[in-house]
C-alpha cells in the first residue's frame, strides 16, 4: 500500500488532501510510476526523469494523454503547496483492461543514506528474481513483496537481484557497478532499469577517460573485484561494503573519484535549474 507524505497530493490534476489517499492494487490494473529527488525545492535531474517515464510508456505501447508540460505543472503545485524543501515525489500511471486511466503524484516516503553509510559502505543481500521488464518501470508488487520479506528478514539496505544461472543483475531500487583495477563493470543495459544516476556516472566514465565494460556478471566471480557501489534517486551514488559473503572496501580512489564528479553533476543541475 503506497503513502502520501505532506498535506496534499494530485489525482488527475486536481489537488486532495492526502488523508483520502489511496491507489488500489488490482491484479488487471497495470502501473508505469517515476520517483524524482527534491532538494532545496529543486526537482534533481527532472528533464531526464521525465524522459524516463515517457519511454516506459513507449515501451508498454500505451496510448495517453500525459504532456511534458503537465507532469512539470503538477509537480510545481505539489512543492508549493506542500511546501515540500526535501524528499521524493512519485507519480504513476495505471490503467485497466478498458484503458481507463489515473495519474497521481505525491511526496513519497524515502530512505536516505546516513553519513556513517555513506563512510562505511552498506550491506546487500540476494534474492532469487528479476524485472518482468526491466527497460520499464513498472509496478511488480510480487518481486516488491518477496524483496521487502528479505529485507526484513536480513536486515541489509539492499537487495540485489539474482537470476536463476546467478548473474546478478541490479538493485532493487538502485543500479550495481563494481570496480576492477581502473575499470568500471556494469550489467548490459537490457537487462537492467536503465537508470537516471546509471546514465550520469556512464558519462562521467566517457568524459574522463575511464574504462568502462558492461557484461554479465555473475555470483562466482564479484570476489575478484576490488569494490562495489550502488546508485539511485534517493541513495545517489553508494559505496558497498557486504554482497552477501563477500566484503568490498567502501572507500575506492576510482568510487571517490566518481563520487566528487557526480556531486559536481548534481550541483550544476540544482543551481541551473528553472521552472519552464
Amino acid at each position: 500500500m503506497e503513502s502520501c507524505l505532506l498535506s496534499y497530493f494530485i489525482r488527475n490534476n486536481d489537488i486532495k488532501d492526502c488523508c483520502d489517499f489511496s491507489i488500489v492494487e488490482l491484479p488487471d490494473r497495470k502501473s508505469i510510476y517515476e520517483v524524482i529527488r527534491v532538494i532545496d525545492g529543486i526537482p534533481l535531474f527532472l528533464d531526464e526523469h521525465i524522459n524516463r517515464f515517457f519511454n516506459s510508456l513507449y515501451i508498454c505501447n500505451l496510448n495517453h494523454n500525459i504532456s511534458k508540460s503537465r507532469i512539470i505543472k503538477n509537480l510545481k503545485v505539489l512543492i508549493d503547496l506542500n511546501g515540500l524543501k526535501n524528499g521524493n515525489v512519485k507519480w504513476v500511471l495505471t490503467w485497466g483492461l478498458d484503458n481507463e486511466q489515473d495519474f497521481y503524484m505525491w511526496a513519497s516516503p524515502y530512505l536516505y543514506p546516513s553519513e556513517q553509510d555513506r563512510e562505511n559502505g552498506i550491506a546487500c543481500d540476494l534474492v532469487l528474481g528479476k524485472r518482468e521488464n526491466p527497460n520499464s518501470k513498472n509496478s511488480d508488487s510480487v518481486l516488491r513483496k518477496r524483496v521487502q520479506a528479505q529485507l526484513n528478514k536480513l536486515g541489509a539496505y539492499e537487495i540485489i537481484l539474482m537470476d536463476e544461472d546467478e548473474k546478478l543483475l541490479e538493485g532493487s531500487r538502485s543500479n550495481l557497478f563494481f570496480i576492477g583495477g581502473n575499470t568500471i563493470y556494469t550489467s548490459f543495459d537490457a537487462d537492467v532499469l536503465e537508470g537516471v544516476s546509471r546514465q550520469k556516472i556512464m558519462g562521467i566514465c566517457e568524459a574522463e577517460g575511464i574504462k568502462l565494460i558492461k557484461k554479465e556478471i555473475h555470483l562466482k566471480e564479484i570476489n575478484k573485484f576490488d569494490a562495489a557501489f550502488l546508485s539511485g534517486t534517493s541513495i545517489k551514488i553508494l559505496p558497498i561494503n557486504r554482497i552477501g559473503p563477500f566484503d568490498f572496501v567502501p572507500n575506492n580512489k576510482l568510487f571517490l573519484k566518481i563520487l566528487d564528479k557526480f556531486q559536481s553533476i548534481m550541483d550544476n543541475d540544482l543551481r541551473g535549474f528553472k521552472w519552464n
